[in-house]
């Protein structure tokens, strides 16, 4: 969601006679005046102009990132840009500008808007991207093609098989199947890792059934699909992520946030297979965990903590899953496992040392801190 001010909106000519966007909401008063809250696609009415940052302003902003990254213990990020109004491309010159000055000092794994894929693709035949394989070298990699299924439940936004409890409706979609479809059976078709948004069960239902479509069409290979939230899921969804060969990418401290409020949502029996983290683990799924910031902190522990204690006793797991989902799945999740994620001879020395073994009977996860973080054997963190 976004709220504008009033001279925002009308800079951006939206008024009671403005239309409602597919894929989105404008949220509008008794009167039907628009009351500055924009929900999804609708955000893009006031998105599309808003002044640009000069480059002084983008690199600055990059470096303050970066540096609150290594103070949090972070060596690499997946950066989900695929929103306007630059949308991520522009980001992506952004990164290639810091890097080609040796300013990055957190590795990155970009993605770019999947109906750009066509763009994409021929970048990496080119080899404009540089590397091997033409994606990118150790530093930046462009290889992930992010788009959206359904918005969120704080906006009442993502997609149910049911209304919600509390809010009319059962939430939306950001495009159409049809169009889904046929961006990602080509965009597999060309060998480009889909990495796709779903929250409520129905987009996650849907996504299964079009990720489904995909192999199908294509055939088999290790394409590494992704479920970006895989929130809630019915329960007949979640054995179905392994089958396909998905990777559900979630967000713990996700869970810490919408305990508070999820039952009034979306009621008691949904919640039950809600940041259903033992269970997809068990099912044979493979955990990548991240933090969605600036949704949520990017401060690994915290989410370490949110997925080994919090309101879901049943859904906990054991330390070493969390962790191993902030470190080789997630370098999994971005084919890099051969090089990250892992301290072991031969891998990329990204170290991070904090103030205690939190695997230590008597440790105390909330209390632990970072103490160092070492990326490429270069200490860029010290507290």
């Amino acid at each position: 969601m976004a709220l504008a001010n009033s001279r925002a909106l009308t800079l951006a000519g939206i008024t009671r006679a403005t239309p409602d966007v597919a894929g989105g909401e404008i949220v509008r008063d008794d009167r039907g005046e628009p009351t500055g809250l924009l929900k999804d696609n609708a955000m893009q009415l006031v998105e599309r102009i808003v002044p640009s940052p000069t480059a002084a302003d983008e690199d600055a902003a990059l470096d303050a990132a970066l540096r609150l990254l290594a103070s949090n213990g972070i060596t690499s990020a997946h950066h989900m840009g695929a929103l306007p109004p630059a949308g991520s491309w522009h980001e992506v010159q952004i990164f290639r500008r810091a890097h080609a000055r040796r300013r990055l000092t957190t590795r990155l794994y970009v993605t770019v808007p999947l109906d750009t894929w066509p763009r994409l693709r021929d970048l990496i035949a080119a080899g404009d991207l540089g590397g091997d394989d033409g994606r990118g070298d150790d530093w930046l990699r462009v290889g992930g093609l992010k788009s959206f299924i359904d918005g969120s439940l704080g906006s009442r936004t993502a997609a149910f098989h049911q209304p919600y409890d509390d809010a009319p409706g059962e939430g939306l979609f950001m495009d159409t199947v049809e169009r889904w479809r046929e961006w990602m059976i080509d965009a597999d078709r060309a060998c480009l890792q889909l990495i796709t948004h779903a929250i409520g069960d129905r987009a996650n239902t849907t996504l299964l059934d079009l990720y489904a479509e995909v192999t199908a069409a294509n055939g088999a290979r290790d394409r590494r699909l992704r479920v970006e939230h895989a929130q809630h899921l019915t329960p007949a969804d979640i054995p179905r992520l392994a089958a396909i060969g998905a990777i559900a990418s979630m967000q713990p401290q996700h869970a810490i946030d919408d305990g508070r409020w999820i039952e009034r949502a979306i009621g008691h029996e949904r919640a039950r297979t809600s940041y259903a983290w033992r269970s997809l683990r068990n099912a044979g799924t493979r955990l990548a965990f991240g933090s969605d910031w600036f949704v949520a902190p990017p401060v690994p522990l915290a989410g370490i903590q949110a997925a080994t204690s919090g309101w879901r006793p049943d859904q906990h797991i054991t330390l070493e899953d969390a962790l191993r989902g902030y470190t080789v799945e997630a370098a999994h999740a971005s084919f890099e496992e051969g090089k990250k994620g892992r301290l072991s001879e031969g891998l990329l020395a990204d170290i991070v040392v904090l103030d205690q073994d939190i695997f230590e009977k008597h440790a105390r996860l909330e209390e632990a801190r970072v103490e160092a973080t070492i990326v490429g054997g270069e200490l860029i963190f010290a507290r």
